[in-house]
């Protein structure tokens, strides 16, 4: 067991003590693993949902190889004890917990071997906690954390999640009543305090300030209706600025394993197609993209974005299958 002084060591439940925290992942234990002792130190935090998540974020400050974080790894040993060693009561602060800094702990530009850039850590750690409790105490949880929390993309996965539990969105498909969450009242009256959210963050310009902006969008237009988004998006990109942002938003990547190669490669991917569903893809789009992609003002994520959102319309424009870009870039 690691120590913090020579004459102090961690014992019971010392780590969750703040002075404790580093010094024991530092000496106590193998990077990348946790003891027994160490899981249920930081659950004795879960009872109270800002210090839960302050742990959390801390750990996830700490890197432990590739893009893994000692907050994914914590977070993937907690299954481990969801099934019922957390007492219930403290189901709901971990819940409340997670939706305000889940989106703090994964990131879509995460890749191989994480899936889904994290996010399903964060996600399969809330769906067997929920599982524990029943329909109408879930959804009380559900309600006050996504009320309150920050974690924006995280809240929009999840009852976008949920929507396709009811067969009524894009993700997922219609389950059997007994395997939803929530009754389709208590499903309805969480979309709108998503969608509610979802707007207060477009008001103030803070929708793409989110890891996860296309979930929101795509949450917007299933729970109110297509022109809401469209004619938010409309306004964004009206600045090139926003329209560097917006493509950025739908950067995504292609992984490709190559004999020879140590690791896999990342391609780049802006689908025209996708974007459809939010703007009109035009050739005075694609120029007004041609027009800043050498500004200098743009990042290097967004003169990716940019760039190759433009080589996708031109082969599409060319009768060429853009997909077929993934193919050449491997030879």
């Amino acid at each position: 067991m690691g120590r913090i002084d020579s004459s102090r060591s961690l014992s019971g439940l010392e780590i969750s003590s703040p002075e404790a925290f580093d010094k024991y992942f530092q000496d106590g234990i193998p990077q990348g693993t946790f003891s027994d002792a160490s899981i249920k130190a930081n659950l004795a935090l879960a009872g109270d949902p800002k210090a839960f998540g302050d742990r959390l974020l801390a750990m996830s400050k700490k890197r432990l190889f590739g893009d893994v974080t000692l907050a994914m790894e914590f977070l993937a040993r907690l299954l481990d004890y969801t099934g019922g060693q957390i007492p219930k009561e403290h189901i709901a602060p971990i819940i409340k917990a997670l939706f305000d800094v889940g989106d703090e702990l994964w990131s879509p530009d995460l890749w191989m071997p994480l899936p889904f850039g994290g996010y399903w850590d964060v996600a399969r750690v809330i769906d067997r906690l929920l599982r524990r409790l029943s329909e109408p105490e879930r959804f009380q949880a559900l309600k006050s954390a996504i009320s309150t929390g920050h974690a924006l993309s995280t809240i929009a996965r999840e009852v976008r999640g949920m929507k396709g539990q009811h067969g009524t969105g894009k993700v997922g498909s219609k389950q059997p009543e007994q395997a939803r969450r929530l009754e389709r009242d208590h499903q309805q009256d969480i979309e709108w305090i998503a969608l509610q959210r979802i707007e207060s963050a477009a008001d103030g310009n803070g929708l793409f300030q989110c890891n996860d902006p296309v979930s929101l969008l795509y949450l917007w237009s299933e729970v109110a209706g297509e022109d809401e988004p469209r004619n938010w998006v409309a306004r964004h990109i009206e600045d090139d600025r926003g329209l560097a942002a917006m493509l950025t938003a739908f950067l995504s990547y292609t992984v490709r394993y190559r004999s020879g190669d140590r690791e896999p490669r990342r391609i780049p991917r802006v689908r025209p197609e996708t974007l459809e569903d939010f703007l009109a893809v035009s050739d005075a789009l694609i120029d007004r993209a041609r027009g800043i992609s050498a500004a200098n003002w743009l990042t290097d994520l967004q003169r990716m974005a940019v760039n190759q959102f433009v080589k996708e319309y031109d082969a599409l424009k060319s009768g060429k299958d853009p997909d077929h870009l993934v193919e050449s870039e491997e030879e």
